[in-house]
């Protein structure tokens, strides 16, 4: 299966996602901040990165703007995620491909991972 990249600084957010993703049998590998999702992207081939919007570090918006404008990550497909619902309005401007508020149904979330991965696979 893939190889996902979550980044989130809710520890129980980040547990929830990577649990029911490793359930899906995908490879998950959780970071707390920014930085680091940063950091293991530069470092690491992933398949697609969930990403919040508003952690330490680095937010979301950025460390997608940071992806998308670097050539070994820009076809990694990115799901952006917020519990400000005000922020669904700028996802698009980073380049994300898709944006989850929270609270989220997990089901919801495996629908939009596999949606994700599909069109990453197709190129778009």
């Amino acid at each position: 299966m893939a190889k996902i990249l979550v980044a989130d600084d809710e520890e129980d957010v980040g547990v929830l996602i990577s649990e029911r993703l490793q359930s899906e049998g995908h490879d998950v590998e959780w970071v707390s901040d920014g930085t680091m999702a940063i950091a293991r992207l530069e470092a690491e081939q992933f398949d697609l990165a969930i990403l919040d919007i508003r952690m330490g570090g680095c937010g979301g918006y950025g460390v997608c703007s940071v992806a998308k404008n670097s050539p070994k990550c820009r076809h990694i497909p990115v799901i952006l995620m917020s519990a400000i619902e005000k922020d669904s309005l700028d996802w698009k401007r980073v380049k994300a491909d898709a944006f989850m508020l929270k609270p989220f149904e997990t089901e919801r979330l495996v629908g939009l991972v596999r949606e994700c991965l599909r069109k990453g696979q197709t190129g778009g």
